[in-house]
Formats: C-alpha cells, structure tokens, sequence
C-alpha cells in the first residue's frame, strides 16, 4: 500500500509544530514521510501472534546488589569534615538572599 503525504499535509503538520519550512523542505518531507508510512504498513503485515512480548531485548536480571539496612554514622562522625557547623547541622551560606 503506496501512502502519500501531500505537500499540504506537511504545510498543516508543520504550522501546529510552529516550523517554518522552505519549498524545498515541504517536498523533502513529503517524501520522507511517505517512505516512513509506506515502512510502517510493511511492518504492521508481520506475523507477530505467536511472538511473546518483551520489556528489555536483553532479557538481563537485575544487576544491582540487594538493598539492605546498613549502620549509618554518627552526628559527630558525619559533621566531623564540615567547614562550619551550627547546632548539629552543616551551616552553609545562604543561597536566595540575605538572611
């Protein structure tokens, strides 16, 4: 089955996109896209009733290791390498104005 974008077709599709396209382009993309349909309906005839569906063509198991609770450290050992620290907490500079 031949599909055939017309050159208004792509003029339409392209002012909803806001493009500015050339005569040049226009006709480009028609063709373009004509080819891409003319793809797609070869590929929509494809027998795939018996063909399982995928989510990763790799079929690969997680690789990450396994979460688990870990001891965390402690206030005096994690505010340990701040430059300045003020009631428990890393005090920074302000970010969004003057405080």
């Amino acid at each position: 089955m031949a599909s055939t974008i017309s050159t208004n077709e792509v003029v339409r599709i392209a002012q909803l996109a806001r493009l500015h396209l050339t005569k040049n382009e226009i006709k480009s993309f028609s063709n373009d896209l004509s080819e891409i349909l003319d793809y797609m309906y070869q590929i929509k005839k494809v027998d795939v009733s018996n063909v399982r569906p995928v989510d990763n063509i790799l079929f690969l198991h997680t690789i990450l290791r396994p979460d688990e609770a870990h001891p965390s450290l402690s206030i005096d050992k994690l505010l340990s390498n701040a430059s300045e620290v003020n009631n428990d907490y890393f005090s920074v500079p302000p970010v969004l104005g003057k405080n």
